[in-house]
């Protein structure tokens, strides 16, 4: 899994910062279960105004990587309790949506 979620993250920055086209079906928000830290509702639109944009890129740069910085639940897109590349990746997706 790692291999492939590199594979993304180096063709998002080969072609420019976030730049290109995706056909993305995934929500932009979805709940963690319960249990994992963070519960709730985690959306990828983290500014809340409706489009994934450079506002919210600036707030996760702010949660990446969650070690050594404090762990930031709305910004772990994947539920794993850890602000990661899986994260950064998932983001790099729905960047521009």
């Amino acid at each position: 899994m790692s291999i492939t979620i590199l594979a993304v993250v180096v063709l998002v920055i080969s072609g420019g910062p976030f730049s290109g086209t995706a056909n993305v079906s995934l929500p932009l928000c979805h709940s963690c279960p319960a249990g994992d830290g963070a519960g709730g509702p985690v959306s990828l639109d983290i500014d809340g105004n409706n489009k994934v944009d450079l506002g919210d890129f600036v707030i996760f740069g702010n949660c990446y990587p969650s070690a050594p910085k404090p762990y930031s639940a709305g910004c772990d897109f994947d539920c794993n309790g850890l602000v990661d590349l899986a994260d950064f990746a998932e983001f790099a997706i729905h960047y521009g949506h």
